[in-house]
């Protein structure tokens, strides 16, 4: 896993990482580990569990775009 640091065009703006991963990755990282390196739980009114629950739904439909389509279905 990398992350391409770019430098911002303006002073104060939002910063999008970019990050790289290998297909691989998704048998060596746990969705706590990359929620931890991404930034983690927020005090957003959401409960830690829920935040955690919607990280890991997103990250599961993202390993799956990764590799492909239907190829959930085949492993």
């Amino acid at each position: 896993m990398a992350v391409i640091n770019e430098t911002p065009q303006k002073k104060s703006c939002w910063h999008n990482d970019t990050v790289c991963v290998m297909p691989q990755a998704s048998r060596h990282l746990t969705a706590d580990n990359i929620w931890f390196h991404m930034g983690g739980y927020s005090e957003d009114g959401d409960t830690y569990e829920t935040q955690l629950y919607y990280f890991e739904r997103n990250l599961d439909e993202f390993w799956n775009d990764l590799i492909g389509p239907y190829e959930t279905l085949r492993q």
